[in-house]
């Protein structure tokens, strides 16, 4: 898992970054999802887990690989 010295970095990662520059800050993304209709595709990264979920960072880009936004997301463990 990321340590709090790793979820700093999460917070340095700014709208209009490109993909590389968040691949050089963070690494490789646990997953990357693409949402056609919103035009939209988002990567993510695990965070530590809290109490019976699990937290994930997520990176939105734009069709050009520019960040949006970023937002956090949980899942129940199990799921």
């Amino acid at each position: 898992f990321p340590t709090r010295r790793s979820s700093d970095l999460f917070a340095r990662v700014q709208p209009g970054w490109t993909r590389d520059q968040v691949r050089r800050l963070l690494g490789k993304p646990r997953s990357v999802q693409k949402f056609a209709m919103k035009r939209e595709e988002v990567w993510d990264w695990r965070l530590p887990p809290e109490f019976s979920a699990e937290v994930f960072f997520n990176i939105h880009f734009d069709e050009a690989g520019v960040v949006t936004g970023t937002s956090r997301s949980t899942q129940p463990r199990g799921n």
